[in-house]
C-alpha cells in the first residue's frame, strides 16, 4: 500500500498511525486531536483498576474508587478537547463509543 499523502500540507500522513487507525494526520491540529483521542482511550483503558484493586483488597462489591472517578473525567475531558479539535469523527473516537 502506498502512503497517502497530504495535498495542502504536501507533506505525507504520519505512517505508524495511516498503519495501524487508517487515519491521515496532516498537521499539527490533527496530531494533537489524535494525541487526545488516544490519550482518552488509555485513561477508559485504566479507568477501572483502582475500584477494581479497592474492591478486591477490602471484600466489597459496591460502591466506586473516587480514583475511578476522577480518572473517568480526565478521560472524558481528553476526549471533549479532541472532539473539539478535529470534529470529523476519527477511529479513536468510534473506538472509544463502541
Amino acid at each position: 500500500m502506498a502512503p497517502s499523502y497530504c495535498v495542502m500540507e504536501r507533506k505525507p500522513c504520519v505512517r505508524w498511525v495511516e498503519i495501524y487507525f487508517k487515519d491521515c494526520l496532516c498537521n499539527l491540529k490533527d496530531e494533537i486531536s489524535f494525541g487526545f483521542g488516544l490519550t482518552s482511550l488509555v485513561f477508559w483503558g485504566v479507568a477501572e483498576i483502582p475500584s477494581n484493586n479497592h474492591h478486591f483488597s477490602h471484600q466489597v462489591n459496591h460502591g466506586v474508587s473516587l480514583a475511578f472517578l476522577l480518572t473517568w473525567v480526565a478521560g472524558d475531558i481528553c476526549n471533549l478537547v479532541g472532539c473539539l479539535l478535529e470534529p470529523a469523527t476519527l477511529p479513536t473516537q468510534a473506538l472509544h463509543s463502541s
